[in-house]
């Protein structure tokens, strides 16, 4: 399954709802779909997972981080998390939600892929739709080998951006960026930068 990620600088205050309606409307275009005149948000389901009432069979995760805003698009269930690198206290961060083993992983890495894993949890419990509610050490995103590409029988592809020149060579200046999806199978990954509309 491909998966559309729309991207653009977000002022983190106002309009993610438009900016959704502007991607969707896009992703459905690039697809020879029509596009519905009314975007209608719905979030019912065991885990109030949101979904756009019309348009049933498109799936979406939006994430955001510093001034950044990303939406990923699917026609099957899809997760999307990006994480802003930033300072903080990983090691109690990771000893206190995450699961153990990817806490000593961790600590063995002297905590500097935190964020790579911080995005691939978020982007599992987006994908599931249970959010927090699931607890973040309930399942592990690492093997043997490292960050996993695969949690409880699903698909992650992991991307470690420098923000400064983000895919298309359009400058967004948001710093190093840890992005995960997540989705039952992940074929081609493209990247827009979204545009405005009329």
């Amino acid at each position: 399954m491909d998966i559309t990620i729309y991207y653009t600088m977000w002022d983190g205050k106002n309009g993610s709802h438009k900016l959704l309606t502007t991607a969707a409307g896009q992703w459905l275009s690039s697809c020879g779909r029509s596009v519905p005149e009314e975007f209608q948000i719905i979030a019912k389901g065991p885990y109030v997972k949101p979904y756009i009432g019309n348009i049933r069979e498109l799936e979406f995760s939006i994430s955001h981080s510093g001034t950044l805003w990303m939406c990923a698009f699917a026609q099957k269930a899809v997760g999307l998390d990006v994480q802003k690198t930033q300072n903080c206290r990983k090691d109690r961060v990771s000893g206190r939600f995450f699961h153990p083993k990817e806490d000593a992983w961790l600590a063995a890495k002297d905590y500097e892929p935190f964020f790579q894993v911080w995005a691939a949890k978020e982007s599992y419990l987006k994908y599931t739709g249970a959010g927090l509610t699931q607890g973040m050490d309930s399942f592990s995103v690492i093997s043997e080998e490292g960050l996993s590409e695969s949690t409880k029988e699903v698909q992650q592809r992991h991307f470690l951006l420098d923000g400064e020149t983000l895919l298309s060579g359009q400058k967004l200046l948001c710093g190093p960026l840890a992005v995960c999806i997540t989705a039952e199978e992940i074929g081609e990954v493209n990247w827009v930068l979204l545009t405005e509309t009329e």
